[in-house]
């Protein structure tokens, strides 16, 4: 029964442990690029073997206070609870920058409701939550993006 407990006990810290790890929250950069994309490549990602990847159609340099946005709601575990699907088709990107150089990315994709970055954001869940791909949305509707979603496509089942 001990042994039980304890391993119970393990289990729950990792679990709680597991929830999500941001680390964007203490990535060093000095400017951060949003990205419409069309992806090329094997991985479809934003960045592939160091370098951008896929077909840019716009860029936009965020501000501090958008970036500082970003990378709050990606450290919020409410942010990941939704279903995905398998497509993997992302046109959003963040490629965040140091010294002119790609210190880390994100690659969103709406359609499957699913994101993958270096360095990897661990999540418990990988589905993007509603609130998540609405905070997408209307960064897509500002900058004028392709791909934006209508309203019964932001609210994903």
């Amino acid at each position: 029964m001990r042994y039980l407990l304890l391993l119970l006990f393990v289990l729950l810290c990792h679990y709680a442990k597991a929830q999500i790890t941001n680390p964007f929250a203490t990535l060093k950069y000095d400017s951060v690029v949003m990205y419409d994309f069309i992806p090329g490549g094997e991985e479809g990602q934003i960045v592939s073997k160091g370098k951008l990847d896929g077909k840019i159609k716009k860029r936009v340099v965020l501000d501090k206070a958008t970036v500082n946005s970003l990378n709050k709601i990606l450290g919020l575990k409410s942010s990941f609870n939704g279903i995905i699907a398998g497509c993997f088709d992302p046109h959003l990107g963040f490629v965040y920058y140091r010294s002119g150089k790609i210190v880390g990315h994100i690659s969103v994709c709406l359609a499957c409701n699913q994101l993958y970055s270096t360095p990897d954001i661990k999540r418990r869940m990988p589905g993007l939550s509603n609130s998540l791909r609405h905070y997408f949305n209307q960064l897509l509707i500002r900058y004028k993006f392709s791909y934006i979603l209508t309203a019964a496509q932001e609210k994903k089942e």
